[in-house]
């Protein structure tokens, strides 16, 4: 697997962002399952921006998500498709399925 070390000073879609690069700055393929997994929510929202709660970047986001924290099932979004999601968004689950 391919990682990604972010070096250089640029802007970021903090709330699209995996654990691990909100944490090391490193991204994988897995990292970008995560970020399908956010723009699916949006989807499943009708464009509501993800993380309603928190409004701007801050430590206590990374310490919610590395934590735990997860967004809410989408309001439009049915038991299937959010078991989809909460497998996508657990990171206990990236060692169970092969996402190349």
């Amino acid at each position: 697997m391919v990682i990604y070390v972010k070096k250089q000073k640029v802007p970021l879609p903090w709330k699209w962002l995996a654990v691990e690069a909100l944490v090391d700055l490193n991204f994988s393929s897995k990292s970008d399952v995560w970020s399908y997994g956010v723009t699916c929510w949006e989807i499943f929202e009708l464009g509501k921006p993800p993380w309603p709660d928190y409004k701007v970047f801050s430590a206590e986001f990374v310490d919610d998500v590395k934590n735990g924290a997860r967004m809410g099932k989408p309001t439009f979004c049915n038991e299937e498709m959010h078991l989809f999601f909460t497998i996508l968004h657990h990171e206990c689950d990236y060692t169970i399925i092969n996402y190349t």
